[in-house]
């Protein structure tokens, strides 16, 4: 079974779409890419999900040919399934069925296409405004992060300069002082730029449009370059991506009072004690060949290392930290996205900025630009300028956010494989492509990573491997 077309929780636009088709002798084959509609090959017959009611009539419409489409309502709400039988079908109907669904998806999605300009449109003409000049002068150019197009961010080109501008989603406020997520990061990036941190420069907002024009910062992510050196050493962009993000943490310790009626009520806490459990989970699973004594020993070392990564002080910065929210041109990083802020761990936005996802790119997988250098780096940082603990205690904390994280993705890739007709499993794998490789990925970071002399967390990487090598 195949999967292709499912977005991960959070994104409520679908992306313009096209059609991708192979057929084969024997079997035709559709997938819907770049969209929240997915499809799922089993043998010979395509089930698409949706819940799109333009794409429903759609194909009810082509239902009325002599191809086999049948709709059907399950689980008592609006997604539908529409069942394409191809089995009897001769090669010269599978052909005549595929152009049917060209010219049907063709048209549902230019009318997407022109609703997301006409979006963009409304903004144009206040931003030309402020730059007192003609709207016919501002092009739009849409922004790919993958095979997926983003549907809040766009790039105006305004005569040689280039802007960054976004439409938030939410317009409620998102915090207890009443602002909304477009005031928070209209403030943040101010106070922050202000400060001297490389973050874009708010060059206009409109509180009633929910947008924010920003300066242009690079075409290029972290993660974007993360995949393209896949394999090869560390890029040497990352070494100023760290510096950035120590002076970032800098910037939000000097301005913590500034900024506390912008700070999300956020239990960092429970959230990580939730990915210890489950890191514990997986962490037995991995561990089932093992006898008994031997897996009650690893846990009694995980139950010894939690403790340490829920007694280590948080740091106020960014809730939405990752790789592709890091920003490169000319070999200097910009950090981008700040529409909530909140207590968390330093480790973690440090692990998750400098691991690659690689999310809705073909043929992508994970990559980590965390090596030890760059962790001791790190932590003799830290313990100059935060906390009176060691360099090695620190390096340790930072190995063990690592374990975490991809434990953290074994456990979601389990889970997806295991339920795969659950909507958070088909979002997964359409994000993440094959299953297998992603797992075999993460298992080899897990085993091969040299970050630390911590031992426990050594001694549980180390098991892992034994266990897998049996």
């Amino acid at each position: 079974m195949g999967f292709a077309g499912k977005i991960p929780a959070g994104f409520s636009r679908p992306p313009l779409s096209y059609l991708h088709q192979t057929l084969k002798k024997s079997r035709l084959e559709i997938a819907l890419t770049k969209t929240r509609e997915p499809a799922v090959q089993i043998g010979r017959c395509v089930v698409l999900y949706t819940r799109c009611p333009k794409l429903q009539r759609a194909l009810n419409q082509i239902k009325k040919t002599d191809i086999n489409i049948l709709p059907q309502k399950r689980w008592n709400c609006k997604l539908t399934f529409y069942t394409i039988n191809v089995n009897e079908l001769s090669r010269k109907k599978m052909k005549n069925m595929v152009i049917n669904l060209k010219v049907e998806f063709t048209s549902i999605f230019s009318k997407r296409r022109l609703k997301l300009q006409g979006k963009w449109q409304r903004l144009i003409e206040p931003i030309a405004t402020h730059f007192n000049t003609s709207p016919h002068t501002i092009q739009i150019e849409a922004i790919q992060h993958g095979t997926r197009q983003r549907t809040n961010v766009c790039r105006l080109r305004i005569g040689t300069e280039s802007y960054l501008l976004k439409q938030h989603d939410v317009a409620i406020p998102a915090v207890q002082a009443g602002h909304t997520p477009l005031q928070i990061e209209s403030a943040v990036l101010s106070t922050l730029h202000g400060g001297g941190c490389r973050v874009p420069k708010v060059v206009w907002q409109s509180d009633s449009l929910y947008a924010l024009l920003m300066a242009w910062c690079g075409e290029h992510t972290l993660d974007t370059i993360a995949q393209r050196h896949r394999g090869e050493h560390v890029p040497a962009v990352v070494q100023r991506v760290l510096e950035e993000l120590c002076r970032v943490e800098n910037g939000f310790a000097e301005r913590a009072e500034l900024l506390k009626p912008y700070i999300f009520d956020f239990n960092s806490r429970a959230t990580l004690e939730q990915l210890l459990e489950l890191g514990k989970k997986t962490l037995g699973y991995l561990l089932t060949p093992l006898g008994g004594k031997s897996r009650a020993a690893v846990q009694k070392v995980w139950n010894a290392l939690s403790p340490r990564l829920l007694t280590a002080p948080t740091t106020l910065g960014t809730l939405d930290y990752n790789a592709r929210n890091v920003v490169v041109s000319d070999g200097k990083p910009t950090f981008i996205d700040f529409a909530s802020i909140g207590w968390d761990w330093q480790e973690r936005r440090l692990v998750q900025c400098l691991n690659s996802i690689g999310a809705f790119t073909e043929g992508a997988n994970f990559v980590s630009l965390l090596d030890r250098e760059l962790i001791s780096s790190y932590a003799a940082w830290v313990a100059t300028h935060r906390e009176t603990a060691s360099p090695a205690d620190i390096a340790a904390r930072v190995d063990a956010h690592h374990l975490l994280f991809y434990l953290s993705a074994v456990h979601r890739i389990l889970l997806a494989v295991a339920q795969p007709e659950a909507a958070e499993s088909q979002m997964l794998l359409h994000a993440w492509g094959d299953a297998q490789e992603r797992f075999r990925r993460a298992v080899t970071l897990i085993v091969t990573a040299d970050l630390s002399d911590d031992s426990d967390t050594n001694h549980i990487r180390d098991m892992i491997g034994r266990t897998l090598r049996r």
